[in-house]
């Protein structure tokens, strides 16, 4: 191959990246990490406590019989890490890193080659209703299924520390009391 044809492609190969960069596309390597990396300077730092002995439970769910029951990692048949997303991170409709940080600051020139309007989010996602379809699907329950899960509860502990003291100055419990619609039902069997 000759020098010229080596710059050629070199420079073609650079713009891709650089355009990939630009426009925030997340296919590119090597790109993901600074898109999504923000700080923010607050007085409080907010940190979860983490229960591992209520994780390992699981979700409190009711069925649609009435009846209550603990489904956890096992049952869901996942790893641990990743259940530890869905107990302490969907269920209280918190979404990924990408989803949170892919509506941060778009410039108008991104949201033009998007075709976004002013205040249109890039990423939307219905976190209550995928959390109650996965469990379920993953199950095997039907929503006629007296055993079908319709409300999901999970809990924690927020501590907030003082940024400049770095002591505790408050602690706030969190739960998350999510209930399924039966509009969600109707939209899957009028979608398949």
């Amino acid at each position: 191959m000759s020098k010229p044809a080596v710059r050629r492609m070199l420079a073609a190969y650079f713009a891709l990246l650089w355009a990939g960069m630009v426009f925030r596309i997340d296919q590119f390597p090597l790109t993901w990490a600074p898109m999504y990396s923000e700080y923010s300077p607050d007085r409080l730092i907010g940190i979860r406590q983490v229960d591992k002995e209520e994780m390992k439970k699981g979700f409190v769910v009711t069925h649609r019989d009435g009846t209550h029951s603990r489904i956890g990692a096992k049952e869901l048949n996942v790893p641990k890490w990743n259940f530890y997303r869905l107990y302490y991170q969907r269920a209280f409709l918190s979404p990924p890193v990408k989803h949170r940080y892919g509506n941060a600051s778009l410039d108008p020139l991104n949201r033009w080659v998007r075709g976004l309007e002013p205040g249109e989010k890039l990423f939307t996602a219905d976190w209550k209703r995928r959390l109650f379809t996965s469990v379920n699907e993953t199950l095997g329950y039907a929503p006629d299924d007296p055993r079908f899960v319709v409300r999901i509860e999970a809990w924690f502990e927020q501590l907030f520390y003082d940024r400049e003291r770095l002591v505790l100055a408050e602690r706030k419990p969190r739960h998350a009391d999510l209930r399924w619609n039966p509009e969600w039902a109707v939209q899957a069997s009028t979608t398949e």
